[in-house]
């Protein structure tokens, strides 16, 4: 089976996780960009204990890392296999 999960936020990122610990099966997000920001941790923003470097990852190297795929898309998106 495949999976197509359109937004690489929170949620979607949470989804992707969620069934690659249960199904082997491929896996592909879409979202506008690769940056994630955890946005938990926002009210410490207005502190000095944490900058707004601090809460992001990339998502594309998160997923890769789990053998799952990662498109990012201005309008159109291409998920044919490379």
């Amino acid at each position: 089976m495949k999976f197509l999960i359109l937004g690489g936020g929170y949620a979607g990122l949470t989804i992707a996780h969620k069934l690659r610990r249960h199904l082997n099966d491929e896996i592909t997000v879409i979202s506008r960009s690769r940056v994630v920001r955890e946005n938990t941790i926002f009210p410490l923003l207005l502190t000095d204990e944490v900058k707004i470097e601090d809460t992001e990852f990339d998502a594309k190297e998160a997923l890769n890392k789990k053998r799952d795929r990662f498109c990012g898309s201005r309008g159109r998106a291409d998920i044919s296999r490379e």
